[in-house]
């Protein structure tokens, strides 16, 4: 059986990585004899180069986006224009699409991460570069954990204990070059391998975090543990994580001190950002953020669905800095801004942040019925999302009811993040027996608990040139 398409080692690889060297104008790079074998990547400098190049690091895959119920696309017209991965994601239709980028571009991701691990393996370890070593380690070993983490997300059913060992999950690539063929590893693979690389992630960084939320980071791996365990029902451990990223960066940003006549209200950076990715798919900004693309020609494709607006009490500070009425004729709610530093103004953010660490460590306080304690971040928390003195006061009689505010609290504040699609697969493995709708064109689609369509299907041109198994 062939390789793995996205793992075969080939010119179009060496020239992939040398291109990314060549775009970070290091002069000491450009100074070398431009010869093939000199454009592989071989020391820490040129290690920095490939993780500092944003558009590939940090795009993550956008089914998520896609899958959720929060927006809908405006008419059916406008739904039928998308391309096929983003028309099938939104109506969950099963049909198998040619090809993916978020499968392409997750799997690109990978192989510079397995790039700079494989180097560092061939890359003596001296005290004159041991903390930059352990910092670029770290990074490389984050990186590779989030980007499985995210396919997974996208391309395998949620993690269930009773039947991980023998649900397929991920082709996991560990190596440049990989002697056997990749086929789908279990689900419990899958997050055993997520799991052992944040761990070695966490032990290499030689510093707690980086002034820099494109890189990983220290608080970064302890944040995604805190993700991954609580997608696994591993709730001690979730909560660990949680508290012990909270301890090195605990920062919320106060929406008081925002402009909400401002149409760019988070610009400038958003202090509670731990690590910065975006929705891979450029269509999501094209969709979802026209009113700060109609400098550029784009009118409005989508609108917040009712259901989520409703969500909200009316003096929460969010209905106005992140969303807008476009005119009295039209009463639905359109995004304005959400929660997003400079560099994502106009797609919207789905990385890891201080908020949702303080929601994990909330959920997972209520889980274990220690319900004032979850409370307590809930209504400190309400104190950043209203105005002074119109917080509500929330109480809870027991662990479930506080555990509805808590979920009810993710759905507001992760709002567009991918977290409503990770909530409803792993709530529904517990039995939270959530079903999803969406109505196109006067036909109504949904999709039950537990449905195998809760894995997207494998684009037809990996089945073809690696013949892995399709969902």
């Amino acid at each position: 059986m062939k390789k793995p398409f996205f793992y075969n080692k080939s010119l179009f690889v060496i020239i992939l990585v040398a291109s990314v060297l060549l775009g970070s104008c290091k002069k000491e790079f450009l100074d070398k004899k431009p010869v093939m074998a000199n454009l592989i990547p071989e020391s820490l400098a040129d290690f920095e180069g490939l993780l500092n190049n944003f558009s590939v690091i940090n795009n993550t895959q956008s089914f998520s986006m896609f899958c959720g119920d929060e927006y809908e696309y405006l008419s059916t017209s406008i739904w039928q224009s998308k391309e096929e991965p983003i028309r099938n994601s939104y109506n969950w239709n099963p049909t198998v699409y040619q090809t993916s980028l978020d499968w392409n571009n997750s799997y690109k991701t990978l192989l510079y991460a397995n790039t700079i691990i494989t180097g560092l393996n061939e890359l003596a370890k001296t005290p004159a570069n041991a903390a930059k070593y352990g910092d670029v380690k770290g990074q490389a070993y984050f990186l590779r954990a989030h980007t499985f983490f995210q396919i997974a997300q996208a391309f395998a059913m949620p993690y269930d204990p009773k039947n991980a060992a023998v649900t397929p999950g991920i082709p996991l690539p560990l190596e440049v070059n990989a002697n056997n063929p990749l086929q789908r590893s279990s689900i419990a693979v899958t997050y055993a391998q997520i799991l052992s690389d944040l761990e070695t992630a966490k032990m290499s960084f030689t510093s707690e975090s980086t002034t820099k939320p494109t890189l990983g980071s220290k608080v970064a791996a302890l944040a995604l543990l805190a993700r991954v365990h609580l997608c696994m029902m591993n709730y001690d451990k979730a909560m660990e994580s949680a508290r012990e990223a909270l301890k090195i960066k605990g920062t919320l940003l106060d929406y008081n001190d925002l402009d909400v006549n401002s149409n760019t209200p988070f610009e400038g950076g958003n202090p509670e950002v731990i690590y910065t990715t975006f929705h891979g798919d450029a269509s999501v900004g094209y969709d979802f953020y026209a009113l700060n693309y109609s400098d550029y020609g784009y009118t409005f494709k989508s609108k917040v669905s009712p259901k989520q607006i409703a969500l909200y009490d009316q003096d929460d500070l969010r209905l106005k800095l992140c969303f807008f009425i476009r005119s009295a004729n039209d009463p639905a709610k359109y995004i304005k801004a959400l929660y997003q530093n400079i560099a994502l103004r106009y797609v919207p953010f789905n990385g890891l942040a201080t908020d949702e660490v303080y929601l994990i460590l909330a959920e997972c306080l209520a889980r274990k019925k220690e319900v004032a304690p979850a409370l307590e971040i809930l209504n400190m928390m309400a104190t950043k999302r209203f105005p002074v003195g119109l917080a509500p006061v929330l109480s809870a009689l027991t662990p479930e009811a506080a555990l509805d505010l808590v979920l009810l609290e993710r759905r507001r504040e992760l709002l567009y993040r991918g977290a409503r699609w990770f909530d409803v697969r792993r709530l529904n493995v517990e039995g939270a027996n959530i079903t999803l709708s969406r109505e196109i064109d006067g036909v109504v689609y949904t999709l039950p608990p537990n449905d195998k369509r809760y894995a997207m299907p494998i684009p037809l041109d990996e089945i073809t040139k690696s013949g892995i198994s399709q969902n």
